[in-house]
């Protein structure tokens, strides 16, 4: 017996089952194998990548061109999706996808513009993978800027030539051109001082107008001009009519199509035709332009609309001459407002802090033009839903089980009336209450004194009623998003608001598709939470004038010396009279001009005096408003016109340069 026993117990104990431990060797079995073929696969990738930024300083909150190096190691086509992360301050700051790109067998080279950052701090840092329908490849994360980058305003100037030929004189000229020339002092805590850096682009490379908002002077030299073609010319013009800086130097082998682009830019109202060509394609200044005693026979300096132009017939040949009084003049009036910058004891301030301090501005101008209250469910559904339900479980139910014989039924029918009228009346106060999205819209349209737009920034609020995604759809254009607003109550509108207050990071959002040309923009909109979003357009299609601005300077049109004597009130009437300002709000903005008569947001808006750093010398979106340059001279003028018409507020303005008799 005592045998049997140990035997039973014997057999009881092997046919236990197996422990944990052997459920435990085996998971870490199956990790080890997966982690080893998740190597295997990385380091088999099909697909590597090396990024180069066209600068390690690109521009302040700025568009940047950046150029990825894709190397396809298969034998066939590999069609996928490429994917960034941009990460800056150590947070994420936006993604971008290109669908349906197709790499060839070997190296291939992608040209990108990245999307403008919507704070002060850039991108520094990008990550790429490459998305096929086998998988997705990490082609890894890669610098964009070097480490001092970001302390200091950055100068870009984008260099175009016909060839390099190795002349050791040829980056004299941008040299010449560097703003912090201008200013050597650096221990003023104020001063912010720039840092210029060059950029190097074929004439076959020269990007549209949304694109050149990457550069803050555009220096076409030698045969540069020349080798551009007519849609690039043509695209050049928008961008400086609406606001860019453009130097030429010593441009040769020119035609007729480019003596006609360099006279567009360079007329005066009393001569439309300054410079002419010679027969070994030089540019000289026509027979009969005057040259003033105060003027540089070597230069040309004109304001084509917002924009500045600067032709120099001879590029400097050696140190001595690219720090003649010339080339001082010509980096001063295309840095304008960036000298303007360094000497105003608040630039330092307003370069770190008028970003939130803007985007709260127009946050809180455009939530007083919401719907302070929200729609309620009207009583008679709120009745009728409650007697609907009082009569089908009640008598209804009553007598309908009764007349079937099935009144036991009631545990399950009236349920299920409860459940049908509260998700009825659910749904009615999403529909009322919560679906309906509040939207308005802040237009700054810019045009000439010949009515032609040169310029539209938009910037939207959205009160979304649920939590959803919003994707805009955009071609041509630059889109930057703001963020959300954190001070204000759904119902009051708290207005201990501060200006001041932060605004609150959202979701990354999302590009899909090439920048400039078409893509899309997503975002994840939170159930209300304001979100602003800002849009820049050059020459908008369709966009034509409410007002009439050409009216100003048709039939006798009036000088510097005619408003000498008129006080800001007297202009601003005869202004409003002329262009048929009938329903709009005019305001006037002169040199000579103290603070605006507008409230505060329409100051910084408009040119003020006293806020010279919100000056612009090129139309990129900047997340302040940095718009317009008033200090052209005593015969400028800049008139705002602004019309409330409810959820959309339209702002159009113009810029004219009145002459003296003098």
């Amino acid at each position: 017996m005592a045998v049997s026993i140990v035997t039973a117990g014997s057999g009881r104990r092997r046919n236990r089952r197996p422990g944990w431990s052997v459920f435990a060797k085996c998971l870490f079995i199956f990790l080890g194998a997966f982690g080893a073929l998740s190597a295997t696969r990385a380091a088999n990738s099909p697909v590597s990548a090396d990024v180069q930024p066209s600068t390690l300083r690109p521009r302040s909150q700025a568009p940047a061109f950046i150029e990825i190096k894709l190397h396809s190691g298969g034998r066939g086509l590999l069609e996928g999706t490429l994917k960034l992360q941009a990460f800056g301050a150590s947070r994420e700051l936006y993604r971008q996808e290109i669908p349906d790109l197709v790499l060839m067998p070997g190296d291939s080279t992608q040209r990108l513009l990245l999307p403008p950052p919507a704070y002060y701090f850039g991108v520094e840092e990008l990550r790429l993978q490459f998305s096929t329908g086998s998988g997705s490849y990490d082609l890894g994360r890669f610098p964009l800027v070097a480490p001092a980058a970001s302390s200091a305003r950055q100068y870009v100037i984008a260099i175009c030539r016909g060839s390099l030929d190795g002349n050791p004189n040829q980056s004299l000229t941008w040299r010449a051109l560097r703003p912090e020339r201008l200013f050597t002092d650096t221990h003023n805590y104020y001063r912010l001082t720039p840092q210029a850096s060059p950029l190097w682009i074929a004439p076959e490379d020269l990007p549209t107008p949304p694109g050149l908002c990457a550069f803050d002077t555009v220096l076409l030299e030698g045969g540069g001009l020349a080798a551009l073609g007519e849609k690039q010319l043509a695209d050049l013009t928008t961008w400086v009519e609406a606001g860019g800086s453009l130097c030429v130097v010593a441009p040769s082998a020119v035609d007729a199509q480019h003596i006609a682009f360099l006279n567009n830019l360079a007329a005066s109202p009393g001569n439309s035709t300054p410079l002419a060509g010679t027969s070994t394609g030089a540019v000289v200044r026509s027979t009969h332009d005057e040259v003033t005693p105060a003027a540089s026979p070597a230069f040309l300096f004109r304001r084509p609309q917002l924009g500045c132009f600067v032709l120099a017939f001879q590029a400097p040949t050696d140190e001595a001459a690219a720090g003649e009084s010339g080339w001082v003049k010509a980096t001063h009036f295309l840095a304008h407002s960036e000298a303007t910058d360094l000497i105003d004891p608040q630039a330092y301030a307003a370069k770190h802090y008028g970003t939130t301090n803007r985007n709260a501005i127009v946050e809180r101008w455009l939530m007083t033009h919401l719907p302070r209250s929200t729609r309620v469910i009207p009583r008679s559904l709120v009745l009728s839903v409650l007697t609907i339900f009082v009569v089908m479980a009640g008598p209804g139910e009553w007598f309908v089980l009764g007349w079937l014989r099935r009144r036991r039924w009631t545990w399950f029918t009236f349920p299920l009336f409860a459940v049908a009228c509260t998700f009825f009346m659910v749904r009615a106060a999403e529909h009322y209450l919560g679906r309906d999205d509040q939207r308005c819209s802040l237009v700054i349209a810019d045009f000439s004194p010949q009515g032609k737009a040169l310029r539209e920034s938009r910037f939207d609020l959205w009160l979304a009623g649920r939590n959803k995604d919003a994707v805009t759809d955009v071609q041509q254009s630059l889109v930057m998003p703001g963020g959300s607003g954190n001070g204000y109550s759904m119902m009051g509108y708290n207005t201990g608001y501060s200006p001041y207050a932060v605004m609150k990071p959202d979701p990354r959002p999302i590009y899909q598709g090439r920048l400039p040309g078409h893509y899309t923009l997503r975002r994840a909109l939170t159930q209300w939470t304001p979100y602003i979003q800002r849009s820049f357009t050059f020459a908008p299609k369709g966009a034509t004038p409410h007002l009439h601005w050409e009216a100003l300077q048709e039939s006798a049109p009036p000088t510097a010396d005619f408003f000498s004597g008129k006080s800001d009130a007297q202009a601003e009437k005869y202004v409003s009279a002329r262009i048929g300002a009938q329903g709009w709000k005019v305001s006037v903005f002169r040199s000579r001009s103290g603070p605006g008569n507008f409230n505060g947001y329409e100051q910084v808006l408009s040119v003020d005096p006293n806020l010279p750093w919100m000056n612009a010398l090129s139309p990129g979106p900047r997340a302040d408003l940095l718009d317009l340059l008033l200090d052209y001279g005593p015969g400028d003028w800049v008139v705002t016109a602004l019309r409330d018409q409810g959820p959309q507020i339209q702002i159009e303005r113009c810029v004219y340069h009145f002459h003296s008799n003098e």
